[in-house]
Parts: C-alpha cells; structure tokens; sequence
C-alpha cells in the first residue's frame, strides 16, 4: 500500500512539473513539494520521538526532503519562481500537518484510537523477527 501511496504521490508531482510552464503550475509543484517534506520530516520527528519506526520516514527523509530542496532550488535559481512565491508555496504546503493538528483537536480525535491506530513497530521487534515456513497441505 506504501508503495501505491508513494508512486500516486509522484504521479502528481510530475503532472504538476509538466504544468509548471504556467506561474501557478510552478508554485502548485512546489506547495506539494513542501507538503512531501514536511510530512517526511513529521514522520522523522515522530519515530525520534516515539523511539519506533514510524511509516513513511524512510521514504521522507531519503525521497521527499531531497525532491523539495532540488525544486525548490532550481525553480529560485532560474528564475521560474520569486522568492515570494517560493515562500508562499513552502508556507501553504508545509502547514498541512498544523491544519491537520487543529481538526483533529476540533474534533475531539486527539488521543482517541482512530487517529493512534497506526501500529508503531518497536526498533527491537525489527530485528527479531524470523521468517516462518509455510504451512504444508496435506494430501488426502
């Protein structure tokens, strides 16, 4: 499922670079940008936090902080973006995980298990874990 989420992720973010010839395509690529990086940078914070392996850091930290600072320093750099513009896409896209927060707290989901359901797998457990054979059919 992981990988389904991340390639849909990148799906949209090249569909957004081939619209990035319009000034607003250019800042849509980069408000998703930074949505992708703070969400890998949320996930980082949490398993340093938690002390577990949270989903999707990996994938955050190696592929969509990378992904942000190279757009981001390409589009500056010719000129395809203003720094305000930048500022604006960066600010807009890396506020998504304090909207979030906010809603959740409105809704009264803070602390309740449909927003702690994902299960957090301790480091230790990682490497304790030992395949199992397949169970044999029997042959009547």
């Amino acid at each position: 499922m992981l990988v389904l989420v991340n390639a849909v992720l990148l799906a949209a973010c090249v569909n957004y670079a081939l619209v990035a010839d319009t000034q607003w395509g250019a800042v849509a690529l980069l408000g998703l940008s930074a949505l992708l990086c703070s969400n890998g940078l949320w996930h980082a914070l949490a398993s340093v936090k938690t002390h577990t392996v949270s989903p999707g850091v990996v994938t955050g930290i190696l592929l969509y902080v990378p992904l942000m600072i190279v757009e981001f320093n390409v589009y500056l750099r010719v000129g395809r973006v203003s720094v305000r513009e930048a500022v604006l896409a960066a600010a807009i896209g890396g506020s998504y995980h304090l909207w979030s927060a906010l809603y959740h707290r409105a809704a009264g989901l803070v602390g309740s298990r449909t927003v702690n359901e994902t299960p957090k797998v301790h480091l230790q457990q990682i490497s304790d874990v030992t395949p199992q054979p397949a169970p044999r059919k029997l042959v009547n």
